[in-house]
């Protein structure tokens, strides 16, 4: 069986946020936040303030050798959002989550 199947996404809709995740990854270390910044030879608001603030990649780098992770774990990355249409013949289907890709997939087997 074949399907005519036109995908069309829109620019800005998938998007990928990254977010620190220091707490977190320090929480798992069993690192106290005020413990990396001694570490690190500054304050805790000092480490506070870079961390939320844009910290270079050379900063990350001290904060993960550190902690003893690579630098890539402590960016969080969110899932994709996904917005798009697929046209199947004459019938339009709106695609928004993972589920309605699956569901559209399961349809169409």
């Amino acid at each position: 069986m074949y399907y005519n199947i036109k995908f069309n996404t829109f620019a800005n809709s998938i998007r990928v946020i990254m977010a620190l995740r220091i707490k977190e990854v320090c929480r798992e270390k069993g690192l106290k936040m005020s413990d990396l910044a001694l570490k690190m030879g500054i304050s805790p608001v000092s480490l506070s303030a870079a961390a939320n603030g844009n910290p270079t990649i050379g900063w990350l780098q001290k904060v993960a050798d550190i902690i003893g992770v690579e630098v890539t774990d402590l960016i969080e990355r969110e899932e994709p959002s996904i917005t798009g249409i697929v046209m199947i013949g004459d019938e339009v289907h709106i695609i928004r989550s993972k589920e309605d890709v699956s569901r559209l997939a399961e349809k169409i087997k």
